[in-house]
């Protein structure tokens, strides 16, 4: 009942021309986010967009202060590295939904120590530059320079808090729930959703057709993190990783010797992508299995709402 609330929630605010020409293109990842924080808000279910614990004993604000000035150097230095391609994508609905989440990700930080999670920041970004550098290397559809490296820092820069409080918290959060007792089935069945939301889009004429297989793996990669790490943060760190790293590919020059079609995502992206996917699956499945706990799922939201 949930994911059907949240598409046909999303499409109806999607398909309203009011909203649609004041936020642009990004208005189908913005309502995905506001219809699934107003179904967990309904439900008093939290929406758990840093972790549980462990609980610092005083908030940070330090920690505050250094997330928004990552955040807000990487954004305003390398966004000069920007191209006419990325006009379109970069929206109002886009940098409202970025500056939301950052307000998340500082209180996250703020209130959360982080440190057993470190570890987990580093295999989701890790994984994410996967199909990235492959590409890089082996299918040259831009060039390694700075210019690509500037445009890849500040696509995550946006995408990591915009994720957060978009497809994270309707993807993650809404329809696979509480991480701890979560399987392979719930994962499997968040990404259908995802993938029905991205063939939406495509029929909208907002997203290619690489977008959807990228997006599909790409929520079946994110929810696995997830349920691994226990931390909406690290899935949308991955998934902000992951996409930046297509963009980049996709607005960075190319190099002058090799054709392109910018539309469109590499064989080498795609393979990588599905195999991470099928990777973090197995792991969930081998740890989880394919049902988790969904007692526990039930009776945890129930309590801590």
């Amino acid at each position: 009942m949930a994911a059907v609330l949240l598409l046909f929630g999303s499409w109806w605010l999607f398909n309203t021309d009011a909203v649609h020409s004041v936020v642009g293109d990004s208005v189908g990842a913005l309502c995905l986010g506001v219809v699934a924080a107003s179904i967990l808000q309904g439900m008093r279910i939290p929406l758990g967009l840093w972790p549980d614990s462990p609980w610092r004993k005083r908030f940070s604000v330090v920690a505050v202060l250094v997330t928004a000035g990552i955040l807000a150097v990487s954004i305003s230095l390398f966004g000069r590295s920007l191209h006419a391609g990325a006009e379109a994508w970069l929206d109002p609905g886009r940098m409202v939904a970025a500056v939301v989440g950052s307000v998340g990700l500082g209180f996250g930080f703020g209130f959360v120590r982080q440190r057993r999670l470190l570890v987990w920041y580093g295999i989701a970004v890790g994984l994410a530059l996967v199909p990235t550098a492959l590409e890089l290397l082996f299918g040259a559809r831009a060039a390694l320079n700075l210019n690509t490296l500037g445009l890849l820092a500040f696509f995550t820069a946006v995408e990591f808090p915009a994720k957060l409080v978009t497809e994270d918290i309707a993807f993650r959060r809404l329809l696979i729930g509480t991480a701890s007792g979560a399987g392979l089935v719930s994962v499997l069945g968040s990404a259908t959703i995802a993938l029905i939301w991205y063939l939406v889009l495509k029929l909208s004429g907002v997203s290619g057709i690489s977008i959807i297989w990228l997006g599909a793996f790409g929520a079946v990669s994110a929810g696995s993190i997830y349920v691994l790490s226990k931390s909406l943060m690290v899935s949308a760190l991955f998934g902000a990783v992951q996409a930046a790293g297509y963009l980049a590919l996709n607005v960075a020059p190319n190099p002058e010797t090799v054709a392109t079609d910018s539309s469109g995502a590499g064989v080498i992206t795609l393979i990588t992508t599905l195999l991470v996917s099928a990777g973090l699956s197995t792991q969930v499945f081998r740890s989880n299995g394919l049902l988790g706990n969904l007692k526990g799922i039930s009776e945890k939201d129930a309590a801590s709402s």
